[in-house]
């Protein structure tokens, strides 16, 4: 094993600078990318792609007469300023290159995960059924999978990432709902269900909603996913 460390140090002390140069670069690159997921590793190659972009933006200067003139006002070599920063440019960038996959990954992880949070949805219950008339009076026997989920102006199911949230919202509907309730005829359980009953069955259902998460079982049916 110090044979062949010695052969390879001997190798690398006969190459010309250049060589060297890229021989470290190489190693660079390879370090980046089997340690792209340490985050130390990836703010450097954050910060190794921002300094290549800017260099890369100076070598395209280069090409301009303006930018010409101005560099021999600095006593300087346009062609030895481009050259730098187009290397320096390609150094940062392919730096940040190689660890983009690993950011791909880890955001496609992390999505992955938040897809699978748990959600909480406001379900509110149906009305009873007798021969085949539906009264105003709040079904709360029925199973959960025939509650019907809170749902937007749109029509898209309401979900919240929290049962906190979903009560926070729920709260004052209920009672609001209760509320109006009080004002409701006294037989109203034995009233069928008409179009000029409506604000009584919303204040029923309301009164009587209740959060759950989104993946009960009990549901029974596809539910949204935050």
């Amino acid at each position: 094993m110090r044979i062949t460390l010695k052969r390879v140090a001997t190798e690398l002390g006969a190459l010309s600078s250049g060589s060297k140069l890229l021989v470290v670069y190489g190693l660079v690159l390879a370090a980046v990318y089997c340690l792209s997921g340490v985050r130390l590793v990836r703010q450097s190659a954050t910060f190794a792609g921002m300094v290549g972009l800017i260099a890369a933006l100076l070598c395209g200067l280069t090409f301009s007469h303006r930018a010409r003139v101005e560099i021999g006002r600095r006593q300087l070599r346009y062609l030895k300023v481009r050259k730098l920063t187009g290397l320096a440019g390609a150094a940062g960038i392919s730096i940040f290159a190689v660890s983009f996959p690993w950011r791909v990954t880890a955001s496609s992880e992390r999505l992955s995960k938040e897809s699978a949070y748990t959600a909480w949805c406001m379900v509110v219950p149906p009305l009873v059924v007798r021969s085949g008339v539906t009264y105003m009076k709040a079904n709360l026997d029925a199973p959960l999978d025939q509650w019907q989920i809170e749902k937007g102006p749109d029509g898209t199911p309401i979900v919240y990432i929290s049962n906190e949230l979903c009560e926070k919202s729920r709260a004052p509907l209920a009672k609001t709902a209760i509320d109006t309730l009080r004002k409701a005829p006294k037989d109203m359980e034995q009233t069928p269900s008409r179009m000029d009953t409506l604000q009584w069955t919303f204040s029923l259902e309301m009164a009587n909603a209740k959060c759950i998460e989104t993946n009960d079982p009990r549901l029974g049916r596809d539910t949204p996913r935050l």
